[in-house]
């Protein structure tokens, strides 16, 4: 067993739509997998402004082989049954067996699916889910988006990270080819940021100023708001959908305490908390 991680790093990702993409990237995941009769333990996903990131725990080096039966048409139907149940199935004349049901001598096919390595699965997996992710708004971009038929995303995509163990699921998309390489805060740290494997993923770019973890970042953004409020004696007016969204806003949270004019201040409190 082994982990897989897989990051989507873009330019900003409005805040209001964060939640929903991880939602999102979590359901056509588990779909892809599911369809490829991969078995997986627990699922991560994170989300900051500029990449979302998914963890699956326990996945198989290869999918199991499987074999399935398929009824098919009476010995002596008309050919056109017999042959169209064949394409059906994959299979030729020649592979079809002959059981008795109920008296009666009855076609059937065995498909033997063989084992895939997991690593080939994903590889395919990867594109659809980018493929087929759904947003309230998405955008195409580059020379390709003169054609309606080019790909869509929020914001450009610019990077895919995608690791199983310690080793790089290859893909490409729109141009942009899978890697073990990201990038730190914009401003906090420069150079690319490699990434060894699932484990190592958020401790690294930690040391990059980047808390990929959202619910940190809202605690983080809640807990120090009101510290800086108490020292500064000041009550704090809380708000958890303004916590939500600047946490969605920035990688590396530090709250910090401002102040307006007294003469600023003559106006209804409601327009100075939902503007400041």
């Amino acid at each position: 067993m082994t982990d897989f991680l897989l990051e989507l790093r873009s330019e900003e990702i409005p805040a209001r739509m964060q939640a929903g993409a991880r939602a999102e990237l979590e359901k056509l995941f588990r779909h892809e997998m599911d369809a490829a009769g991969v078995a997986m333990g627990e699922v991560t996903v994170w989300s900051t402004p500029r990449r979302l990131a998914l963890i699956a725990r326990g996945l198989p080096t290869e999918t199991q082989a499987v074999s399935e039966e398929a009824k098919g048409p009476p010995v002596g139907a008309p050919d056109q049954a017999v042959d169209g149940f064949c394409r059906k199935n994959n299979v030729s004349r020649d592979q079809l067996e002959v059981r008795d049901v109920k008296g009666r001598e009855t076609y059937f096919a065995v498909i033997d699916t063989p084992g895939r390595a997991v690593r080939d699965v994903l590889a395919e997996a990867i594109p659809a889910i980018i493929r087929d992710f759904a947003w309230p708004k998405s955008m195409r971009w580059g020379a390709a988006s003169i054609s309606t038929e080019s790909m869509r995303w929020v914001r450009p995509l610019s990077g895919i990270v995608a690791l199983l163990g310690d080793e790089v699921v290859e893909c490409e998309v729109h141009g942009v080819t899978s890697g073990a390489v990201t990038l730190g805060h914009r401003f906090h740290h420069s150079g690319d940021v490699t990434i060894g494997n699932a484990d190592d993923y958020a401790v690294k770019l930690r040391a990059a100023y980047v808390i990929v973890d959202h619910e940190e970042r809202a605690a983080l953004i809640r807990e120090g708001a009101a510290k800086v409020a108490s020292e500064a004696g000041l009550s704090l007016v809380e708000d958890e959908g303004l916590v939500v969204e600047n946490a969605g806003l920035t990688e590396w949270p530090i709250p910090l305490l401002g102040r307006f004019e007294e003469d600023f201040l003559t106006v209804p409190p409601e327009t100075i908390q939902l503007t400041a």
